[in-house]
């Protein structure tokens, strides 16, 4: 199959790579190790840099047998599933991320037309889930084939040498046989038509960066709901679609700061908080399975592990200062939620043996649901870092502690408003969470500096869902909208 597109739009699509890697060059002087520095880049120089950044390329993680399981798997699931869109679709998603459902199924299911949406992605999870959800649904299977381009040509001019150099171009094959099989799915099945929008679940990953450009390209109008936090994080001033739908008034200034363009940015609130008292889930269901009374309370711990915003040697200082905390606190139960980058491996020296009053779940646990208010739904308090997590829990109630050892995290908009306690070791986190057991006063102060911080949803009382579905409605409407690129 041939490559659809010229290199010279391909490396335009690329040039926000020369870009991320100027802020390689920047950020190393005050970073702790390269690691570190490669890691702050994972948005742009594509989502699993981050593996590399810990010595590791992520298939690597996973056995031989397993990867070749993995991969007839996804060939059966292929068959018959490569299909043009239904008919009459107006808005399309490109999902590679179960968290990208969970923004996008409100929207649909508040439009009194769900037949005019329809989600597409590269991944068999992803599909099974919006099948599960009811949702219009395509799958791209990925081809293998990435055309005839030369990989020094699109590496020429990356500073790192050596190891850093050769997986980058490993990744750019990668990365080129994933943009292959979405131009061959979206020029056969979409390019004809008119009067669409094209989404991204984020437009900071490789795959959310290069359907942005083919749909500009296109002239569609292009948009994307807010994925996780925005924070001091400058890889958001390279936001490239068309319009960025934002969760808080927190967030539209953080990105204003980053001088995002103000006609790009809206606020709508974050739709998947519509609705989370209907995702409250009994504590019987969970608690049974951890080995925990029917009523018992917890604190819960979810943070991010190290990535482009916490360094790895600061993610173990914080383990160390967590773990000090759960042996002075014996009598409180706490639950490690952990984040899709972290691995249990990593806490395996303190689990030998493993406290009493700790329950690990990873990330893979197929248990439960991987829904955040899950968990926050039976929590006493929760300890994280500058996750947007904290946001979430300030949405239920639940008081917030950040750990923040080595001052990484106080440019983070809850922590600069001084909203949210910080803990700079074991001490301040085990004060601050006696404080709140013993204190209802203090606990109430807390809860409502939070709840005034969160401050409303959406504009004009409305459900976020709503105001995106409202903002989607007049991006098809909008001739100069169509014409942006």
């Amino acid at each position: 199959m041939p490559w659809p597109t010229t290199e010279t739009a391909l490396r335009d699509t690329l040039k926000d790579q020369g870009q991320a890697l100027e802020l390689l060059e920047e950020w190393k002087a005050s970073a702790s190790q390269d690691g570190y520095v490669i890691e702050l880049a994972r948005g742009l120089l594509l989502q699993r840099m981050v593996w590399f950044g810990r010595g590791e390329e992520k298939q690597n993680a996973t056995p031989a047998w397993r990867r070749v399981l993995f991969r007839w798997k996804m060939h059966q699931e292929s068959k018959g599933l490569q299909q043009a869109p239904p008919f009459g679709v107006r808005h399309f998603l490109l999902a590679t991320e179960l968290s990208h459902l969970k923004q996008w199924e409100p929207v649909v299911k508040t439009s009194s037309d769900a037949d005019c949406f329809c989600v597409l992605t590269t991944r068999s999870k992803v599909y099974r889930q919006a099948v599960q959800a009811g949702l219009q649904v395509r799958f791209i299977p990925r081809t293998g084939k990435m055309g005839n381009f030369s990989i020094s040509t699109l590496t020429a001019g990356l500073p790192q040498p050596g190891r850093f150099r050769q997986w980058m171009a490993q990744t750019l094959m990668d990365a080129l046989k994933d943009w292959s099989s979405l131009s061959s799915y979206l020029d056969k099945h979409l390019a004809s038509l008119s009067g669409i929008t094209v989404g991204v679940g984020n437009n900071l990953t490789h795959e959310g960066r290069y359907t942005t450009h083919w749909a500009k390209g296109k002239r569609f109008s292009t948009w994307s709901i807010q994925h996780g936090a925005i924070g001091p994080n400058p890889l958001y001033s390279h936001l490239s679609v068309n319009r960025f739908f934002a969760f808080s008034r927190q967030d539209l200034r953080q990105l204003q700061l980053l001088q995002v363009a103000e006609e790009r940015i809206k606020l709508t609130g974050a739709p998947y908080r519509d609705s989370e008292g209907a995702q409250i889930i009994s504590h019987t269901a969970r608690n049974g399975k951890l080995d925990m009374a029917e009523r018992e309370k917890y604190v819960l711990v979810a943070w991010s592990g190290y990535g482009h915003m916490t360094s790895r040697a600061h993610y173990f200082q914080q383990m160390e200062a967590l773990f000090g905390a759960i042996a002075a606190l014996p009598n409180n139960t706490f639950i490690l939620k952990l984040h899709r980058k972290e691995k249990p491996a990593d806490y395996q020296s303190y689990l030998n043996p493993t406290p009493p009053n700790v329950r690990l779940v990873p990330y893979e646990d197929d248990r439960f649901p991987r829904d955040i208010f899950f968990w926050l739904e039976g929590a006493s308090a929760l300890i994280t870092g500058n996750s947007s997590v904290a946001k979430e829990a300030m949405d239920v109630g639940v008081p917030v502690i950040s750990l923040d050892i080595a001052d990484e995290y106080s440019e983070t908009d809850y922590l600069k408003a001084e909203v949210v306690p910080v803990a700079e070791g074991k001490e301040e986190m085990v004060a601050k969470l006696k404080v709140w057991q013993e204190d209802p006063f203090v606990l109430a102060v807390q809860l409502e500096n939070q709840k005034e911080f969160l401050g409303e949803k959406a504009p004009e009382g409305k459900e976020a869902a709503q105001a995106i579905l409202e903002q989607l409605e007049e991006m098809l409407g909008s001739p100069e909208e169509k014409t942006k690129v």
